[in-house]
């Protein structure tokens, strides 16, 4: 009855968790695919501190909590995101 993720922690050498999903807007593919991993990994904080440091990076994370609670870091010029209720 549980379900995993294809993203290994590589910490644990277990799917990651706590992490439903993790999307990231920054100038380039290459660095986007790399840090939405690095979030769905790191979660939150590692999001959070990554986002404060470095401008122009966009990070969406949807959490593996009661109500599914979604975090938004940081900002990409030009990017608007729109949160449905």
């Amino acid at each position: 009855g549980q379900r995993y993720g294809h993203v290994i922690d590589p910490r644990s050498g277990r799917p990651a968790s706590g992490v439903l999903g993790a999307s990231v807007i920054t100038g380039d593919a290459a660095s986007a695919d790399a840090l939405s991993t690095a979030f769905l990994i790191g979660g939150s904080d590692l999001a959070r501190r990554y986002c404060d440091a470095h401008p122009e990076t966009l990070a969406v994370l949807v959490l593996d909590e009661p109500g599914e609670r979604t975090d938004v870091f940081g900002r990409y010029s030009g990017a608007t995101l729109e949160m449905l209720t």
